[in-house]
C-alpha cells in the first residue's frame, strides 16, 4: 500500500555513518577522476561545435565577399559603359577591377589558394530580358581551398571520422551580377 512521505522534520539530520571508514575512502577514490573525464568529454564536444560555427561563419563571410565583388564589378561596368564602345568592353573592365580588388584582399587570397587567376572573373555583354538595352554580366567563381585554413581543415578532419568530410564544405563559391547598360540614344 502507498503511504505518504514522512514529515521532513522526522528525517534524521545527521549523515549516515554506518559504513566502515575503509569503504568510505574507497568510494571516494573511485569517484576522484570522474569529474575530470566528464569535463574532458564535454569540452571536446563544446569546442567542436564552437569551431564548426566559426568555420561555417567564415565560409558565409567569404561567400558574401564574393557576391559583393560581383556587384562592385557590375557597378564599375555601368560607370565605364559611358566611355567604352561596347558593353562587352565595359564588362571586361568590370572584371579587371574585380581582380584588382580581390588581389589586394589577403583573406580572400588565402581561401582561394593564392593568386587571382584568369578564370576568377568573366565579364560578358548579354541581351536584357524585355528590353532593347544590353546588360553586362559579371560572374565570379573560385575554388575553396580548405587546407589553407587550419580551422576549416580541422573541422573537415573531424567530420571525416563520421562521414565523407569533403562533402561538408563546398568545392567552389560563385556569384553573378547583371546590370542594365543604358543606350545613348
Amino acid at each position: 500500500m502507498w503511504q505518504p512521505a514522512p514529515n521532513a522534520s522526522a528525517l534524521p539530520t545527521q549523515p549516515i555513518t554506518g559504513l566502515a571508514p575503509a569503504l568510505q575512502n574507497a568510494s571516494y577514490k573511485v569517484q576522484s577522476g570522474v569529474a575530470a573525464i566528464e569535463f574532458a568529454l564535454t569540452i571536446i564536444l563544446v569546442l567542436m561545435i564552437f569551431f564548426g560555427i566559426i568555420a561555417f561563419g567564415t565560409l558565409f563571410w567569404v561567400q558574401q565577399k564574393v557576391s559583393d565583388l560581383a556587384a562592385e564589378g557590375a557597378r564599375y561596368a555601368l560607370v565605364q559603359s559611358s566611355t567604352m564602345a561596347s558593353g562587352n568592353a565595359a564588362a571586361e573592365a568590370g572584371c579587371t577591377h574585380v581582380k584588382d580588388l580581390a588581389s589586394q584582399d589577403a583573406i580572400l587570397k588565402a581561401l582561394i589558394g593564392g593568386a587571382v587567376d584568369a578564370g576568377f572573373c568573366t565579364g560578358s555583354e548579354q541581351a536584357c530580358p524585355g528590353g532593347a538595352n544590353s546588360c553586362a554580366q559579371i560572374a565570379i567563381s573560385t575554388p575553396v581551398v580548405v587546407n589553407s585554413w587550419p580551422l576549416l581543415n580541422a573541422v573537415q578532419g573531424i567530420a571525416s571520422l563520421f562521414d565523407n568530410g569533403s562533402a561538408l564544405f563546398p568545392s567552389s563559391l560563385s556569384s553573378t551580377a547583371t546590370i542594365q547598360i543604358l543606350s545613348e540614344s
